[in-house]
């Protein structure tokens, strides 16, 4: 019979928890899993996760530092945290210049809509697509705040894979409950439409609620680098606030952006 011993106290035969992402590291507590992912999981988490060797030097590395809880970030560092710095290079331009810089350079694929972050400004981001995109979003934009929960807060979203469940359909179903009273989902939605969306997660491998998605899952996906971004700005507006410090009105520099460009092209 295997032994587990606690990442973080040590307790022997008491670790019932496992990290969400790794499936390695035991936990006795929830207590010891958001403290331990704060002070070293979080550098070694994806190492593991990928089925690597952890490299001694990862754990002697100094810890980071997490902002203060009152804390604000600039807009060019909160970009920088949801996209990474390659990616980030191209928003320099269009943050100085309400311009989008060099597109071709970084546009991956098509975007799914012309200005998505107006349409979610105007809560119309879900409006005129075809039901199972919109039900592959909405999973997707569940599965991102599940993973930003972890990522930037070291904490574990309730009802979710990341907190024990067999599944994320618990919180998938509050987070739904919340979008449809911030009135984000379409028009044609009604109350079987969530049966629909579960019956298409648990049909579609990829898009399983029992599987997590991290950033470049998403961005892979849906092959467009900015579609996390818009993914957290509509679970911004569902759950009224985001998991990490914010950098002033994001969207509005990004609608501003839309504007005075007037048409994306290719991947925004």
């Amino acid at each position: 019979m295997d032994v587990f011993e606690c990442a973080a106290c040590g307790a022997a035969d008491k670790a019932v928890l496992s990290c969400a992402k790794c499936k390695t590291t035991k936990y006795c507590e929830k207590t010891c899993q958001t403290a331990h992912w704060k002070a070293q999981q979080k550098k070694e988490c994806k190492i593991l996760a990928r089925g690597g060797l952890l490299n001694s030097k990862v754990s002697d590395s100094p810890k980071e530092q997490s902002p203060p809880p009152q804390a604000q970030l600039s807009l060019s560092d909160m970009l920088g945290a949801m996209f990474g710095k390659d990616e980030l290079q191209p928003f320099h331009g269009m943050l100085k210049k309400q311009s989008f810089g060099k597109p071709n350079d970084f546009v991956s694929g098509p975007t799914l809509m012309e200005k998505a972050f107006t349409a979610l400004q105007q809560n119309k981001f879900l409006h005129n697509l075809p039901e199972a995109t919109t039900y592959k979003l909405l999973i997707d934009c569940l599965r991102m705040r599940q993973e930003d929960t972890y990522s930037f807060a070291g904490d574990t979203m309730v009802g979710t894979i990341y907190n024990s469940e067999p599944s994320s359909v618990p919180a998938f179903r509050k987070f739904i409950a919340k979008a449809e009273k911030a009135q984000v989902l379409p028009p044609w939605w009604k109350d079987s439409s969530i049966t629909d969306c579960l019956h298409l997660s648990a049909s579609d491998e990829g898009f399983s609620l029992e599987c997590a998605q991290e950033k470049s899952d998403i961005q892979e996906t849906w092959k467009d680098h900015y579609m996390p971004m818009e993914l957290r700005m509509l679970a911004k507006v569902v759950y009224g606030n985001v998991p990490f410090p914010e950098a002033g009105d994001v969207l509005g520099s990004m609608v501003q952006a839309e504007a005075g460009k007037g048409r994306l092209v290719g991947g925004f």
